[in-house]
Order: structure tokens, then C-alpha cells, then sequence
């Protein structure tokens, strides 16, 4: 199974004025007018998102998109909900089963991770500028 966490943010783009976003990962910078970046950087990322569900259909494994400002608890039951309702899930007796617990720890813990060691975001910091650079031929400017 992947759980694919992305931040509200990063699914609904919401900022509107001039902005410098800085990469989390690497030391890549962009200044951009999120309006006019607004419908390219939407379309690329559900495209990524497309991308990663159709690949995991393809090796059959379940593929669960939650943005992080669902509690676990919720990304959970929704998830072993949409397990039962395809008939895949028992939830009187499999739920109690050894592997399927070890399983389900084993999932868990990325997630678990990621909460715990979850920073307070320094605005604008956005993962997905290496994406935006993508859209364009153009190498980064370091020096913006």
C-alpha cells in the first residue's frame, strides 16, 4: 500500500500575491506571480498524481492520496473502509489476524514519522519547485 501525503497547499495552490518559493529539499528558489503560475502548476501535479496511481494499479497495490491536515485516524479509517467496501477486508476477523496487524504497522510508520518529526513551515517554503522547473527548458537561477 502507498499513502501519498501531500500538503493542502501543494493540492490546492491557494497563495495569490507575488511570492519567492524556496524548495525544502535542495537550494532552489523561484520568484513567481501565483496567479499567472496558478493552472500549469495544478495541471502538473494532478498529472504526478495520476502518474503514481495508475503505476501503483498496475503492480496491484492500493494507492491512498491524504493531505496532511487529515488526522492518521482518518486517513485510516478511510482507507480500511474502502478496504471492506471492495470485499478485501474483513473487519470481524483479518483486522485481528498477526500479519495483517504487522502490515498495517508497517504503513503506519512512515506516516507516524512524518507527524512526528513534522516542522511549523516557514511560509512559502514549498516542495514542489523543482516541478515548476520542470514546466520550463530553463536550468534554476541559485542567485534569485
Amino acid at each position: 500500500m502507498v499513502f501519498h501525503l501531500l500538503d493542502k497547499d501543494e493540492l490546492q495552490f491557494p497563495f495569490h500575491e507575488p511570492s519567492l518559493f524556496q524548495d525544502l529539499e535542495e537550494d532552489l528558489r523561484l520568484l513567481a506571480d501565483p496567479e499567472v503560475i496558478r493552472s500549469a502548476y495544478l495541471k502538473t501535479i494532478h498529472a504526478l498524481i495520476e502518474e503514481y496511481r495508475a503505476a501503483c494499479a498496475s503492480n496491484l497495490i492500493d494507492y491512498s492520496l491524504f493531505d496532511t491536515s487529515m488526522g492518521l485516524d482518518r486517513a485510516l479509517v478511510r482507507y480500511l473502509t474502502w478496504r471492506e467496501s471492495l470485499g478485501l477486508l474483513d473487519m470481524n476477523c483479518d483486522f485481528l489476524k498477526p500479519l495483517l496487524l504487522f502490515g498495517l504497522a508497517a504503513g503506519i510508520l512512515p506516516v507516524l514519522i512524518h507527524r512526528l518529526t513534522q516542522r511549523k513551515a516557514i511560509p512559502r517554503k514549498f516542495s514542489a519547485v523543482r516541478s515548476w522547473f520542470s514546466l520550463n527548458a530553463s536550468q534554476p537561477d541559485p542567485n534569485v
